[in-house]
């Protein structure tokens, strides 16, 4: 069947790409195995995007991730991307490695932009090139290639759980502004309750339309009138 042969498909790319992350640049220990399974079904999912239609894909994507990594961050078993201790190693490969982990590589990717993403990824590969590396040493790449701080981004390799957002909006019509107010919290997991968890960076993207489905232009707060 198509959905057979696109399966195998992927597997193969995935397979393929640990060439590069798992093999030419491979983990220092075993916590950090999203480092390389998380950053390669990112990459394998890319692919099978490219390959076929990339909105069917993410569509898959997405809908596997709340109907089963949902769960699992929901359930006793929930744990952080990077685990901080485990009972035997076969423990190690979940849903929250694999699949949370790719989706934090993907966030990564929108908040960096491609050509950032792509900057961080090739200063990764050329400064760990044959060496076992950690999370940390990925996202300082990424840090150093576009001279940000993902400090508080880094939350999402050492808090378990997922993150629950309430957004409230208002608009003055006298100004013309619109505004969106963001909430998160984030459930008990086990081994970190849910009051001393710190907020999640998570970026979103908006857009407007007026009554006939145009788009507006936007302007935030902070910039400058074009």
């Amino acid at each position: 069947t198509d959905a057979a042969h696109q399966r195998v498909e992927a597997i193969v790319a995935h397979e393929y790409f640990h060439n590069w992350s798992g093999n030419r640049v491979t983990c220092r220990d075993w916590f950090q195995l999203s480092l390389k399974e998380g950053f390669t079904v990112y990459r394998d999912a890319g692919f099978s995007a490219d390959m076929n239609s990339a909105t069917v894909k993410r569509i898959q994507d997405v809908a596997y991730l709340r109907t089963h990594q949902f769960a699992e961050d929901a359930g006793p078993m929930a744990h952080a991307v990077r685990p901080d201790s485990f009972i035997e190693i076969s423990n190690f490969y979940t849903l929250t490695v694999y699949e949370k982990g790719s989706e934090v590589v993907g966030m990564l990717h929108t908040l960096l932009g491609a050509q950032g993403f792509r900057k961080g990824s090739d200063l990764y590969f050329e400064r760990h090139d044959g060496q076992a590396v950690t999370c940390d040493d990925f996202i300082k790449a990424m840090e150093d290639a576009n001279g940000v701080d993902l400090t508080q981004f880094k939350r999402w390799y050492s808090q378990a759980g997922t993150p629950r957002l309430a957004v409230s909006e208002s608009y003055d019509a006298a100004a013309k502004t619109y505004r969106l107010t963001f909430r998160q919290s984030c459930p008990t997991t086990p081994g970190q309750p849910g009051d001393q968890k710190q907020p999640f960076v998570i970026p979103v993207e908006l857009g407007l339309l007026d009554s006939k489905g145009g788009e507006i232009a936007l302007r935030l707060a902070n910039e400058a009138a074009a």
